[in-house]
């Protein structure tokens, strides 16, 4: 049976996905843990982009980019009260676990007719 073709909607801000993503996967009975996980990606790309970009504008290198930040210059603890030094860069295996949560959430923007393409999933895991 073939697929049937949707519009794509176009001014996919990073919330409105965010609100999308959220929406199925808690349909799809995944843990709070995981949901909390899939807020966490969409909070670090609007850290690492900005509010103001769309996701049908993400590219292979924006993956790469968001990749290489979460590496290299995500802030461990933003925005908590507490005074514990701040660590600069994510291990391995969180940028992975990272990249896992993208891959998932563009899978589901494209299942849902809002996207047409992830640049999630033409990058490998981080070998460490």
């Amino acid at each position: 049976m073939a697929r049937r073709k949707t519009k794509i909607q176009s001014g996919l801000s990073v919330e409105k996905a965010r609100k999308i993503v959220i929406r199925v996967k808690k349909m799809e009975g995944l843990s709070k843990h995981t949901i909390e996980n899939y807020n966490k990606l969409f909070n670090d790309l609007e850290r690492c982009f900005a509010k103001n970009k769309y996701m049908e504008n993400f590219s292979i290198s924006d993956a790469r980019r968001f990749l290489e930040w979460q590496l290299t210059e995500k802030q461990q603890f933003h925005g908590v009260r507490w005074g514990r030094e701040k660590k600069i860069g994510a291990s391995g295996s969180s940028a992975n676990s990272y990249l896992r949560l993208a891959k998932g959430a563009f899978s589901t923007l494209i299942n849902e007719g809002h996207l047409e393409e992830s640049p999630f999933m033409e990058i490998k895991n981080i070998k460490f």
